[in-house]
């Protein structure tokens, strides 16, 4: 009975974290951006080597 009410409450408290934010007065500097383009280019080369890859064996298999 407990456990069952424990949940929505957690679930509600959690939720409502995200309406009381306070600004974290954070400073990005230059390589910052430098570093999300990087990752950014990363994920993109790995999605499209993974496509690539997956898409020749498909390939291959409807040749048979």
């Amino acid at each position: 009975m407990i456990s069952g009410m424990l949940f929505p409450l957690f679930t509600i408290l959690l939720l409502s974290r995200g309406f009381f934010v306070s600004d974290a007065y954070a400073y990005l500097d230059p390589g910052t951006g430098s570093v999300i383009l990087q990752a950014l280019i990363g994920v993109i080369a790995g999605v499209l080597i993974t496509l690539k890859i997956y898409w020749y064996k498909l390939k291959e298999k409807l040749s048979k």
